[in-house]
């Protein structure tokens, strides 16, 4: 998708693209995340605040589903 635009630019790139980007003559920055205060929690729907996670049995765990409840 940068090749269409007219003037390429790779902003914090992972290393592949920022190869790609350099051997095309892009331009690659690494900009820093701006200062602030911590992000604020985002609130939690209480249908989830009893949610307890199932535990998963051994052949479930390989991959293997159990084929039913018995």
């Amino acid at each position: 998708m940068l090749e269409v635009v007219g003037h390429p630019v790779a902003v914090n790139p992972e290393a592949k693209l920022a190869t790609i980007a350099r051997r095309r003559g892009w331009h690659v920055e690494q900009w820093a995340k701006a200062p602030g205060g911590p992000r604020p929690l985002l609130p939690i729907n209480p249908f989830f605040s009893d949610f307890r996670p199932r535990e998963v049995g051994k052949s479930e765990k390989n991959g293997v589903g159990t084929g039913g409840t018995r």
